[in-house]
């Protein structure tokens, strides 16, 4: 049973994403902007957003358009960069949302989250809070390594973060 309900919730996703308006058939309200950039040098006036919603690179070594991902060790000036880009353009009360894994093993067992908080209070963010996402679709393994090795045991977090901040104020106005 359990495994036709994963079959059945698979189909359900390829028949919702199948009926999914092609992009360019999206309808964009006239004052919102999308813009496509290096998030470490955006097209964008100083102040000029008021939320920023994004999960960036990882630095775990997947290909992105244009250029590859950033390494692992360059990660943490990576995300300080683009941080105090992102910085730069948010408007007075502007708040980010920051979905990033806890943590990272390619590259070298990494405290992912950990880092993405302390460069993004480093750019002048202002720390608020965190939502924790359970996400199933990491793996069906928490620690294989206890299974294979009992010496070396590799846990992986179910749950991704999603870190808050905001530029001043956390408080807007109705």
């Amino acid at each position: 049973l359990i495994e036709k309900a994963k079959e059945r919730k698979t189909v359900l996703a390829v028949e919702a994403a199948l009926a999914a308006p092609a992009p360019d058939q999206l309808f964009i309200p006239r004052n919102v902007r999308v813009e496509v950039a290096d998030a470490r040098s955006l097209p964008l006036d100083d102040g000029s957003v008021n939320l920023i919603v994004t999960s960036p690179p990882y630095g775990v070594g997947r290909p992105y358009a244009g250029d590859g991902d950033v390494a692992a060790g360059d990660w943490p000036s990576f995300m300080h960069d683009w941080l105090l880009e992102a910085f730069r353009v948010a408007a007075p009360n502007c708040r980010l949302a920051l979905n990033v894994p806890l943590d990272t093993s390619r590259g070298g067992m990494r405290p992912t989250y950990a880092q993405a908080v302390q460069m993004a209070e480093a750019a002048g963010w202002e720390y608020r809070s965190t939502i924790v996402w359970f996400d199933d679709q990491l793996g069906k393994s928490t620690a294989r390594g206890s299974m294979d090795s009992a010496a070396a045991p590799h846990v992986y977090a179910g749950a991704e973060m999603v870190a808050l901040f905001s530029k001043g104020e956390w408080k807007r106005e109705s």
